[in-house]
């Protein structure tokens, strides 16, 4: 079930508009800011836990902060939760962005179409979803 959710809300998150951040989604049009839009998920680690893990393992940047180049938006914005100006996502190309929404959009699919079933049922069908997923990854064709 988490999986099929987190297919299902990647599948419909907005690229286009939002970037996504270690806090949920971030408006594109605020940027530099790092503003989080609508923060309705609960984190699986609180913020003062994650505000240490960020200290822990930050390594100090060479280039002061204010020389530092600008979080530079592309087809995919992820950002870096230990150096919120490098973006996660800046090899994903178009053809790739679009590869993996369709994943995204299969796999949700997919999943739905399995969680409905009788429970007897669902085992099965889990093994091979994932059987495939590993099929393919293992044939170069995932």
């Amino acid at each position: 079930m988490v999986l099929y959710m987190f297919l299902e809300y990647y599948n419909k998150f907005n690229w286009d508009k939002f970037g996504m951040s270690i806090d949920g989604a971030v408006n594109l049009s605020l940027m530099p800011e790092i503003v989080v839009e609508n923060p309705t998920h609960h984190a699986l680690f609180g913020g003062q836990f994650l505000r240490e893990l960020i200290n822990l393992y930050t390594v100090p940047c060479k280039i002061p902060a204010e020389n530092s180049p600008p979080f530079i938006r592309k087809v995919v914005n992820i950002i870096d939760p230990l150096k919120t100006d490098n973006n996660l996502g800046r090899s994903v190309n178009f053809g790739n962005c679009l590869r993996i929404k369709l994943a995204l959009r299969l796999g949700a699919g997919t999943l739905a179409e399995i969680l409905e079933l009788p429970m007897e049922k669902i085992e099965e069908r889990i093994k091979n979803f994932f059987g495939i997923t590993y099929l393919n990854s293992v044939s170069g064709r995932g």
